[in-house]
């Protein structure tokens, strides 16, 4: 059963990094500058080659992805993917003092889409998290400086804190589907073992 499990948590895997490293995907970090450019257009050049620094990085990830591996690398791939997409975020929150609540939902709508649907067990899933959420943490917690900034702080830890929680939740939904698939998939190994006996 654990083979097989692996062996779909692979396929999934793959399927994943597939999709959001595929070239297609590619012209949308150009599209994410021009929104730098319209919202804080005094960091265009640096926000440019940030965007730009991270596609050859996605498609190192996407070729590995490729290769014969186990489950194990396959989750630290998807760790190091969702650190690599909240990376842009979190260095506009470190070069803009009041870099406005859109970023912020910006890094949880990263941490939605990476960590519900990518079947991460529990230590990876909680690896992918600090991964999106420590460099935030970092960077306000050493700009605070008086009781309004750790009150945001508080504030935006309610958010974080619930976008965890749907996460997680759809993660339980999707691990009870995968194993659902896996009984399944045992079962008719079993049926079609009697059927040739």
């Amino acid at each position: 059963m654990s083979q097989i499990r692996e062996a779909i948590v692979i396929d999934e895997i793959r399927s994943t990094i597939n999709v959001i490293t595929n070239w297609m995907a590619i012209p949308l970090y150009l599209v994410f500058w021009v929104a730098d450019l319209i919202y804080i257009p005094q960091y265009k050049w640096e926000f440019l080659a940030l965007r730009l620094t991270i596609v050859p990085l996605c498609l190192i990830i996407r070729y590995d992805s490729r290769r014969e591996q186990s489950a194990k690398h396959a989750q630290l791939l998807c760790v190091a993917f969702a650190g690599l997409a909240a990376l842009p975020i979190n260095v506009m929150i470190a070069m803009i003092p009041d870099v406005g609540t859109g970023y912020y939902a910006g890094l949880n709508l990263v941490a939605i889409g990476g960590l519900s649907f990518i079947p991460f067990t529990m230590n990876y899933f909680l690896a992918a998290t600090f991964a999106i959420y420590f460099p935030y943490y970092l960077i306000v917690f050493v700009r605070a400086n008086n009781l309004q900034d750790l009150f945001d702080i508080l504030l935006n830890s309610f958010f974080i804190v619930g976008s965890i929680i749907i996460c997680f939740a759809i993660h339980i939904y999707h691990e009870k589907l995968r194993l659902k698939e896996i009984n399944n998939l045992m079962a008719s190994k079993q049926e079609s073992s009697f059927a040739e006996k």
